[in-house]
């Protein structure tokens, strides 16, 4: 088995997984807002004890992967990560802490790319060499497969489509640049232009209230997400002219809003790819269960670890 954690800016989950991708224990932690990433490390280690009564040591663990914001799989560290305090405006060796607190030393990479070999090793992609997974919740990560092998970039963070400019001097985004696309597509993108949209907003805080609104018939909410799907599904046109993925898979909790989001960016996607990839490239809904993708994805960098040093 192998030790899947993913770090996000509220909380973080932790789950045992065998290599098929059953997650035998599984617990969700508070990321605490210190500044001190060895707080967050002991939490994890204390809620590994209680999932793994024998230790590490004894229980079968061949690895631990870790996914989050803004993690070089390279360095193993996670640096200038928005909505992690410990990580906003520095670069933390996080795998080193990790080993020193622990006596493990575990594998990282970005949230997304975590998820993108998911779904290369669980999901819907293990028969692909060359896809795309894009995640749409808080922010808009991706992880892209070339060749058979995430593409990684010189420094292990490459695939950032999420800040790729989508308009000129638009709206500010957390990275320090304006008008990234996930300014546009993401959870707080959908609640701003819905608010852009309405001339009296009602109040609201999550895309699940404009999902209550747009299923009564809003007619702002469902022009908000219908905005939202096109651009995403035009920005992903855009993406398939560079990669020419087989597929383009689809996660994180936004699409839980189905057809009032998807139906506008397939729509797009179409509309805006080259001619010689039409009818070739589907967009897919993940095949990992939303609340399994971040654990699956961080054990199956666990287990692509293991994979690549017994080949070695």
């Amino acid at each position: 088995m192998v030790v899947g954690i993913d770090i996000g800016g509220t909380t973080s989950k932790i789950g045992v997984v065998d290599q098929s991708g059953n997650i035998s224990a599984s617990a969700v932690v508070p990321t605490p807002e210190s500044e001190d990433p060895a707080i967050l490390i002991k939490e994890i280690s204390r809620s590994l004890i209680n999932l793994l009564p024998g230790g590490f040591d004894n229980t079968g663990i061949q690895a631990v992967g870790v996914g989050a914001p803004n993690a070089s799989f390279f360095r193993g560290t996670i640096s200038f990560a928005p909505n992690l305090n410990f990580a906003k405006n520095r670069e933390v060796d996080f795998a080193g802490i990790f080993l020193e607190i622990t006596g493990h030393k575990p594998v990282l990479t970005n949230d997304a790319n975590a998820a993108a070999i998911g779904e290369k090793i669980f999901g819907g992609a293990s028969e692909m060499d060359d896809f795309m997974v894009i995640t749409v919740g808080t922010g808009l990560g991706s992880g892209i497969y070339v060749k058979g092998a995430l593409l990684y970039g010189s420094d292990g963070l490459a695939g950032e489509v999420g800040h790729t400019v989508f308009q000129r001097d638009g709206r500010p985004c957390k990275c320090g640049k304006y008008g990234c696309i996930e300014t546009y597509v993401s959870a707080s993108g959908l609640v701003n232009t819905f608010r852009e949209l309405s001339t009296n907003p009602p109040e609201v805080e999550t895309p699940y209230d404009i999902y209550e609104i747009a299923q009564t018939g809003g007619e702002d909410a469902i022009r908000a997400f219908k905005l939202t799907g096109e651009r995403l599904g035009i920005h992903l046109a855009d993406m398939a002219a560079i990669f020419s993925p087989e597929a383009i898979f689809i996660s994180g909790g936004l699409i839980s809003a189905g057809e009032f989001l998807l139906e506008p960016a397939e729509k797009a996607f179409d509309a805006n790819l080259m001619k010689h990839h039409k009818g070739k490239i589907p967009l897919r809904i993940s095949e990992l269960k939303n609340q399994q993708t971040a654990i699956l994805g961080a054990a199956a960098l666990g287990w692509d670890s293991i994979r690549k040093h017994e080949i070695r």
